[in-house]
C-alpha cells in the first residue's frame, strides 16, 4: 500500500506522498537478517534482533519474517524468543541432475 497510487514515480511530487505514508506501516516483512558467521554465537545477534524488537514493537504492527529454513535452529530459536508463531515451513530439496550415455 506505500508503493501504491505513485504510479511508478518519484518525481515530482511521489516522494512527498511515500514520505508522508511511511508513519501509517503496519505490516513489515523482515527478509534478510544475520550475522556474519565469523560472530555468530557471540551474543551479537541477540542484540540485533532485541534492538529490532525494541524499535519497532507494538499491538498495531503484524512483522512476518520469512524465507528462514527449517533447520536453521539458531535463527529459529531467536524468532521463538522474541514470541513469534511459526506458521510456515521451508525446505530446501536437493536431487542430482546427472545425464546418463547410453
Amino acid at each position: 500500500m506505500l508503493l501504491k497510487g505513485l504510479n511508478g514515480r518519484l518525481l515530482p511530487f511521489g516522494w512527498h506522498k511515500l514520505l508522508r505514508r511511511i508513519p501509517r506501516l503496519t505490516q513489515y516483512r523482515m527478509f534478510a537478517l544475520g550475522v556474519v558467521p565469523a560472530y555468530q554465537g557471540k551474543g551479537i545477534d541477540s542484540l540485533l534482533y532485541r534492538a529490532l524488537y525494541d524499535s519497532i514493537y507494538s499491538q498495531d504492527i503484524r512483522m512476518e519474517i520469512n524465507y528462514v529454513l527449517e533447520d536453521n535452529d539458531p535463527m529459529n530459536n531467536a524468532i521463538i524468543k522474541l514470541g513469534a508463531k511459526p506458521y510456515r515451513r521451508y525446505r530446501v530439496y536437493e536431487k542430482d541432475i546427472s545425464t546418463t550415455d547410453d
